[in-house]
């Protein structure tokens, strides 16, 4: 669907011949040179989450003009670095200003003490820097010995890796003022308060303060959420027009946009169960609990269900209905999404004109529901990773089943996070049984006062 790039800006420079030649969407969350944007390319194929150099250099110069005139430059010498001297030549030029000093490095420098002696005795009094944490920790150490240090303004790559880390204490030394993007410190967003929620349990980190790479991790998670929701929309849309909207007649675009429509629904599956391996792996799943009764909530999948088995021919039937009422305590959404999953799967593992039965009864202390279909079973070289991620009976690329091998390991899951149980058995005389159990309670009744009690309250 795309391609995400990475935090190099020379890097993202050369691959885009290919990606304009293969007609791929590039998805840039890090890299700022202009000319990944502006690169003469029509269509473009390029879309970009990120500060633009000629953006970010009408910031970094105001910000050392807050210091003094005498502006210095250190840029890295490649396509970013040139991009930055671009647009902050021109800043300078609509002040009428000129840098007292312009000092290149190579990519993953080690030693700038040459040029900032160059630029100390050009009379900068503060420096403009653009390169990245690997060559910016060598930079201010070095400059961290210079009585006084000038201040530096920098472009945010230097908030990538390790920088804070490596610098050490030199870096108190300093007066760094960096461009941001974007920061997660002190943010009341409910959205960007979840993530760092989500982020201090992944990497058991105390605040917002110690996330690495804020601004870039900040770029790369509003470019994975704009792709989804161009996803859903594409699906929308390609639905509405595969449905009517194309002229009839023309069979071969009709043709394509439903095979566009299948593709964007495969994708679609795959972003909402890649979703939910994400909340339940990382413990951020959230459970509302209500008290429903497994008969009734059967019946109302069925229901839901019965549409998409009769695309297969199969007919699903609630082998044990109107059978003791059997109560538990879930979500009842999650529950649901267990049940769908089963039974799709049932459905699409049947044959034609087959049977999925589906059936609950105690066990102990615990409900157990099954769904049984009649098709082939499971494969004896694939019992072991039923429920592993990314697991498909049939894995080939021309497979008769679509699915993302996500689903059952989504249902384990939900299942063990009701404090229940998952399996399954291939069943003597043909098909698989699939089943879950989740622990029972008593329905409470509310009692209503006898007449006697009643009359006495009065």
């Amino acid at each position: 669907m795309a391609v995400f790039g990475g935090i190099s800006s020379p890097v993202a420079l050369s691959e885009l011949g290919i990606i304009h030649d293969k007609k791929i969407i590039y998805l840039d969350p890090w890299a700022a040179a202009t000319p990944i944007v502006e690169n003469g390319r029509s269509p473009s194929f390029v879309f970009r989450v990120s500060v633009r150099d000629e953006y970010a250099a009408g910031f970094l110069l105001p910000e050392a003009l807050k210091v003094s005139d005498k502006v210095g430059l250190l840029l890295v010498n490649n396509g970013w670095g040139r991009s930055n001297h671009r647009a902050l030549i021109d800043e300078l030029k609509q002040r009428s200003l000129e840098a007292v000093s312009i000092q290149w490095f190579d990519w993953g420098e080690t030693s700038h003490q040459n040029m900032i002696n160059a630029l100390y005795q050009d009379g900068a009094e503060v420096i403009i820097y653009v390169g990245n944490s690997v060559e910016a920790v060598s930079f201010i150490r070095q400059l961290a010995v210079k009585q006084p240090p000038v201040p530096v303004v920098s472009h945010w790559g230097i908030t990538g890796g390790d920088f804070e880390l490596l610098t050490g204490d030199v870096l108190h030394k300093v007066d760094l003022r960096v461009l941001q993007t974007f920061s997660f410190i002190n943010n009341k967003d409910k959205r960007a308060k979840t993530i760092v929620d989500r982020y201090r349990e992944k990497y058991q980190v105390n605040s917002a303060y110690d996330i690495v790479a804020p601004t870039g991790m900040a770029h790369a998670y509003d470019l994975t959420h704009l792709l989804v929701l161009a996803i859903r929309k594409a699906n929308g849309v390609l639905s509405i027009v595969a449905n009517g909207v194309v002229d009839n007649d023309v069979k071969k675009r009709t043709d394509l946009l439903k095979s566009a429509l299948s593709n964007s629904e495969r994708l679609k599956l795959l972003i909402n169960d890649l979703l939910d391996v994400q909340k339940v792996s990382s413990g951020n799943i959230d459970l509302h609990l209500n008290t429903v009764a497994s008969g009734s909530m059967i019946d109302d999948v069925i229901k839901r269900q019965e549409g998409y088995a009769s695309q297969f021919g199969v007919t699903i039937i609630h082998s044990n209905d109107g059978e003791e009422a059997l109560f538990m305590e879930v979500d009842e959404h999650r529950i649901q999404q267990v049940f769908d999953n089963l039974i799709s799967n049932a459905i699409k593992f049947s044959p034609a004109k087959g049977v999925v039965e589906i059936a609950s009864c105690r066990v102990d202390d615990e409900i157990k529901i099954s769904i049984r279909d009649y098709g082939e079973g499971v494969p004896k070289g694939f019992q072991h990773k039923i429920c592993t991620r990314f697991s498909q009976a049939d894995g080939s690329s021309c497979r008769k089943v679509a699915g993302t091998g996500l689903g059952l390991n989504i249902c384990k899951w939900i299942v063990e996070a009701h404090d229940g149980s998952i399996g399954y058995e291939n069943a003597p005389d043909g098909g698989a049984l699939f089943w879950f159990k989740i622990p029972m309670i008593n329905k409470v009744t509310p009692q209503m006062p006898n007449s006697d009690s009643a009359a006495q309250s009065v």
